[in-house]
């Protein structure tokens, strides 16, 4: 008898909790569009009360801790969220991860992500948005394979645009292997006025 009335509280229980996590979400996803972080990070945290791996909650909190300049936090949310959604891949966590490891490293090493995104904008164009809205972030990523004599060319071209931050980005880049005559050939003047 026990056994039964357990089981019927449970499937009453149930549609509750569920649909407070739907309107825990649904707030979440709100706050967060209208860029109003905090509300959104404490809809998210109850969420997560309820449903401990949620990847939306997890995103939200990563986009508050990431709003907050709380960028290795953001990064570890931004990982959970990717790890816990089921679909094949969380675009918008990918993306984000990426522009928070750009801003946090400020290097190419941002592209692994947009690499995993570009591979599945081949079959699936739902989130290409993020390709149309931030083309130079995804095409800063077709410098990741250059050899370093070529990256500073590159940061030299984009420092003479005025393109100062993305110019920093290749030169960094090219840091981690070029030799000190590659790197000297970087003219650090453009930009520091």
């Amino acid at each position: 008898m026990k056994k039964i009335f357990s089981v019927i509280t449970l499937l009453l229980i149930t549609p509750l909790l569920t649909e407070s996590l739907e309107n825990l979400m649904r707030d979440a996803a709100k706050y967060n569009v209208n860029r109003e972080f905090e509300k959104a990070y404490k809809s998210s945290i109850k969420a997560l009360e309820i449903s401990p791996n949620d990847p939306f909650a997890f995103f939200f909190i990563g986009d508050y801790h990431g709003s907050n300049g709380d960028f290795n936090i953001a990064i570890e949310y931004y990982d959970k969220a990717i790890e816990n959604h089921e679909d094949s891949i969380f675009e918008v966590a990918h993306y984000q991860r990426a522009a928070t490891n750009m801003i946090l490293n400020k290097d190419l090493s941002y592209c692994a992500d947009i690499k995993i995104l570009e591979e599945y904008f081949k079959e699936n164009d739902d989130a290409k948005f993020l390709k149309d809205e931030h083309p130079e972030i995804f095409g800063l990523c077709t410098f990741t394979e250059s050899r370093p004599d070529e990256l500073i060319y590159f940061a030299n071209l984009l420092a003479n645009k005025g393109y100062c931050g993305y110019s920093q980005l290749i030169y960094n880049e090219a840091s981690k292997e070029g030799t000190r005559y590659d790197l000297e050939l970087y003219d650090k003047s453009v930009c520091s006025e």
